[in-house]
């Protein structure tokens, strides 16, 4: 298992982007529901003091569109959690955010 945090800029909290050959790790691990028949998950937990923890897990065969349908899972928790809101009349905050995950997650995992 891979493994690395990063904090995120701006909106606070941090990411930790994981890359296993086996997802019930992650299961073992977060405490989570059943991830048998996924090919990736995003979800969060909150530190004692508050902070925003974003967990985005592949397993070892990933491909750029389920970075990209992972990374506006966690964007959306990410404006949830700050009170933010997705506006289709201006969706630039959104889009940058979006953009710096699917970057941080392609640079993680070595994709071009």
């Amino acid at each position: 298992m891979r493994k690395k945090t990063i904090k995120i800029p701006l909106y606070h909290g941090e990411i930790i982007i994981i890359q296993t050959d086996d997802l019930s790790k992650i299961e073992k691990e977060y405490k989570t529901e059943s991830l048998h028949y996924c090919d990736a998950v995003v979800f969060r937990n909150f530190k004692p003091n508050g902070y925003s923890k974003y967990v985005i897990a592949f397993d070892s065969k990933v491909d750029p569109s389920i970075i990209a349908h992972e990374s506006l899972h966690l964007t959306g928790y990410i404006f949830h959690d700050m009170k933010a809101y997705f506006d289709i009349e201006n969706d630039e905050p959104q889009c940058y955010l979006l953009e710096w995950i699917v970057d941080e997650c392609h640079k993680f995992l070595k994709l071009k």
